[in-house]
């Protein structure tokens, strides 16, 4: 069972539309202010709800291989530009799939 301040070591899994990486705790989805997929970090949980958690970085472990230093020295703070400390190839390659996840969602199937 999540609980608020506790500090957990995760994989991040995957990042969503918001920028937030992705991981599971118990079956619990957990999202990750500042997370990349394949981070391996301590984060420490700030919000838990029925359905799933809301964490943020405590320690990065293992940084991922997409992860680039922050470009900014409020970056972490600001939270405006949320995808500024991933690898442009790999945020290229997530931006698409959000198209295609809300074209799917639209009825658009078809197109490719």
């Amino acid at each position: 069972m999540l609980k608020k301040n506790q500090i957990i070591q995760v994989t991040i899994e995957d990042i969503n539309h918001l920028g937030y990486g992705v991981c599971h705790i118990d079956g619990m989805a957990v999202f990750v202010r500042g997370g990349v997929s394949a981070d391996v970090a301590e984060i420490k949980i700030i919000k838990v709800l029925k359905s799933y958690g809301v964490a943020i970085l405590h320690q990065i472990v293992q940084p991922s291989a997409y992860r680039l230093p922050d470009p900014c020295p409020v970056h972490s703070a600001c939270g405006g530009c949320a995808f500024a400390h991933i690898d442009y190839e790999y945020e290229k390659v997530l931006k698409g799939r959000f198209v295609e996840a809300e074209l799917l969602k639209a009825g658009m199937n078809h197109i490719k």
